[in-house]
């Protein structure tokens, strides 16, 4: 889908930057086909800002501790910038984001009749960017790409490329490469940068990291680069399950889909891999939403590598839960995490949250249902599972006053301090004991280990906390909150016409101006949240009114379709724990679900 903006358009939706990326290397672009930081490109307040994020090349797995000392910050790659010596700036610009074959192009007018257009793209398989620009007559034009920071050395190898020495802690080495396909514009580092001047018509810059990609921006020409690229996502779009939505969704479904696929990196996926969106780090809790997002899209190569990369953080997560990393065979995944798996998290209540573990093992055993990868599970899917259910029964059941309850933990951060019998936790507790059994059924274990876990789980679902026929928070909390949709979404743990979850459900709705904001920010609903609910009331049958929240979120999007996690505030768009629920709704909505066996799989919540 092509989606263009216009600097003259009277557009009131906010104005972001359109990302491009291949799961690796993650950048915004501006109007004028570079990566500026200068917001005051015209006087209007919704494209000042840029909300929040700032464009900046980044790369998944590539972290320092930060100006700040934050653990686990995204290294600066730099930006590439661009200057018209003797001219002021142009006075029209527009932009168009193709979200089918992963390019951004723009036109930059002057009022003298020149004319300045841009291609640039990411490529889906290599480390490479690569931007042309076309004048309409000759330009005088500088590139730069702007790089230098006082943990990076560079040495010459050969013209325009690099050896660069990056100090994160430990060393890490790799040569970068600026290539021009005009030799007036050969690249030379100077002390802003490597720059590349001259009088353009047209010319190909080509931003290379690594030997691989180095070698190809060397062979292939501009047209060859942008046919592999545009074949690699065609490739991607023949995969993922092809939807008839109402037009007013389709903006919105394909953003999501593009966003949700250039955040996949080799471990996961964050709910954005940029600076605003906590450096791409990984929250456990997320995935899930994510994780059926993706499934839901028919996007099973990303799906496994989220699960894969939780096997793989096993021991690390083992070793949270006992000192030895054996112990009882429990697991605790922290709530965010790095590549690694290491705890990366800032001191707040989120920090005594567990159902991250839960959303973590639901999403092994969905990918693993959808895509019929039982190999998966018998290699580590389901130990982890397993892991996650024993963290749940050896670390966090009690019995009290003749029912059996998960002891003190924050439910959701915003309700503050420890609880006992918080009503979601318990919930995802329920899901993943039954989740636990399941899996230990598919692999033929003959243990009796599944009939004590969906055993745990009745006795968790009989002590729910309610008062007065409705659900509450925890035993004396609020009977208003998100969290009370969770015996419906995201656990489906209680039948669909269960008369407390259905009154939990109305509780929220009539308080969502008061409650529904991720923050204590506005009188608004925020689009996560948004999809909470309409995926409750599709699990409640009430798909109607799913629908009208569906096409109410659709006039809370910015100018690209991109979903954002407080809309009211303008804050982190392109978020992608809300593009994973958004999908998961309206394939639930509009689609079928079918597995890798083409047989028609159960509905995801």
């Amino acid at each position: 889908m092509r989606i263009t903006w216009n600097s003259s358009d009277s557009d009131p939706r906010p104005f972001t930057l359109p990302p491009i990326g291949n799961g690796e290397l993650s950048l915004q672009i501006d109007p004028e086909g570079t990566m500026r930081r200068d917001y005051a490109l015209f006087s209007r307040p919704q494209i000042s800002g840029y909300r929040g994020m700032e464009p900046g090349i980044r790369r998944a797995g590539w972290r320092w501790e930060g100006e700040k000392g934050e653990r686990g910050t995204l290294f600066p790659f730099g930006c590439f910038l661009q200057e018209f010596p003797g001219r002021e700036r142009p006075s029209k610009l527009s932009m168009t984001l193709d979200t089918r074959d992963a390019v951004v192009e723009t036109v930059a007018a002057w009022e003298d009749g020149m004319r300045l257009e841009t291609l640039v793209f990411c490529h889906a398989e290599k480390n490479l960017v690569v931007i042309r620009k076309r004048s309409s007559r000759p330009l005088e034009y500088r590139f730069l790409h702007r790089l230098l920071h006082r943990r990076l050395k560079l040495e010459r190898v050969a013209p325009g490329i690099w050896n660069g020495v990056y100090d994160l802690g430990m060393i890490r080495t790799e040569r970068l490469a600026v290539f021009a396909s005009r030799p007036e514009f050969a690249p030379v580092l100077t002390q802003d940068g490597i720059e590349s001047t001259g009088t353009l018509t047209e010319c190909v810059w080509i931003l290379a990291w690594g030997d691989d990609a180095i070698e190809a921006a060397g062979k292939e020409s501009f047209d060859e680069l942008l046919r592999s690229h545009t074949r690699s996502w065609r490739d991607f779009h023949a995969r993922c399950r092809s939807i008839p939505l109402p037009e007013q969704l389709v903006r919105v479904y394909e953003t999501a889909l593009y966003h949700l696929k250039i955040s996949s990196t080799r471990w996961g996926i964050p709910t954005g891999l940029f600076d605003s969106h906590w450096h791409g780090k990984y929250f456990g809790f997320d995935e899930l939403f994510i994780m059926r997002g993706v499934l839901a899209a028919g996007m099973l190569e990303e799906a496994r590598k989220v699960a894969a990369y939780r096997i793989a953080c096993l021991p690390r997560a083992r070793f949270r839960a006992c000192k030895d990393g054996s112990g009882d065979g429990s697991c605790w995944f922290p709530t965010v995490t790095t590549e690694d798996g290491s705890d990366c998290s800032v001191s707040g209540f989120w920090q005594d949250h567990i159902f991250q573990n839960a959303n973590i093992a639901l999403g092994i055993l969905e990918y693993a249902k959808a895509s019929g990868d039982d190999m998966l599970l018998r290699e580590g899917g389901r130990e982890v599972i397993r892991a996650c259910a024993l963290l749940y029964e050896k670390h966090m059941l009690y019995e009290c006053g003749g029912k059996t309850i998960i002891g003190s933990c924050t439910d959701l951060e915003r309700l503050g301090e420890h609880r006992r019998n918080a009503f979601m936790t318990t919930c995802s507790g329920i899901a993943l004991f039954r989740a636990a059994a399941e899996a230990a059924e598919i692999v033929g274990d003959t243990s009796g280990e599944a009939a004590h876990f969906r055993e745990l789980a009745r006795r968790l679902a009989e002590g729910l906390p309610e008062k007065d026929g409705r659900f509450l928070a925890y035993e004396g909390g609020p009977a208003e909150s998100i969290g009370l949709l969770g015996g419906f979404y995201p656990y489906g743990v209680l039948p669909g016409d269960d008369p407390r979850g259905l009154a939990a459900l109305d509780s929220f709705i009539a308080a969502e101006q008061r409650i529904g904001n991720m923050y204590d920010t506005g009188k608004s609903v925020c689009a996560w949240y948004r999809l909470w609910k309409s995926l409750a009331l599709l699990y409640a049958n009430r798909r109607e009114e799913a629908g009208e929240e569906l096409n109410r979120l659709a006039g809370e999007t910015g100018v690209w379709g991109e979903l954002f996690e407080i809309y009211e505030v303008g804050m982190r768009p392109f978020f992608t724990t809300a593009e994973g629920a958004f999908i998961s709704a309206v394939v639930q909505l509009y689609g079928t679900h079918f597995n890798a066996g083409g047989k028609c799989h159960e509905r995801y919540l």
